[in-house]
């Protein structure tokens, strides 16, 4: 992959993206709970690919936020219940990010990778597989597989 082609693609999301950063919506909030639409993932506190090797505890339900910190674009969002073991184990994600990590070293581009989360997600599973899917909406992260016809994403092959 040329360095205009990864380029051109990653400015595409970002574009996107930062538009919807941008936008300020102001909805009633009818449970009680923090209004999910204004949440920015952009400004959640960042963590290492390695969080989970930082604690021996299990880690709490949330929804995650998988960034590259570098140019900033939002990769990827997924929710769990126990943040500490999902990304210890195997996760398609990882695998997009090694991809995508290999063709910008390849033409000397920074990549700084990062993960942020969203305490407040609901307990109840699917409550928080439907705020999930909303963010995965909102802002179209490229590695999320609902995205991939948006961005023709070139990171997820043989997966």
């Amino acid at each position: 992959m040329s360095l205009d082609t990864i380029l051109s693609w990653q400015e595409r999301v970002r574009t996107f993206q930062q538009k919807i950063k941008n936008e300020r919506q102001y909805q009633a909030n009818l449970f009680d709970q923090p209004d999910s639409a204004l949440i920015d993932p952009f400004s959640l506190d960042t963590f290492t690919e390695d969080f989970y090797r930082l604690s021996p505890r299990q880690g709490d339900a949330c929804i995650y936020f998988v960034r590259d910190l570098s140019f900033p674009l939002l990769l990827y969002v997924g929710e769990t219940n126990h943040s500490y073991n999902r990304w210890r184990g195997i996760h398609d994600c990882k695998h997009y990010l090694s991809q995508y990590r290999s063709v910008l070293s390849s033409h000397h581009q920074p990549v700084k990778i990062g993960i942020s989360f969203w305490w407040d997600a609901p307990l109840e599973k699917h409550a928080r597989l439907r705020l999930e899917q909303f963010f995965i909406n909102r802002w179209r992260p490229p590695f999320n597989k609902e995205n991939w016809h948006y961005w023709q994403t070139p990171f997820v092959s043989g997966v």
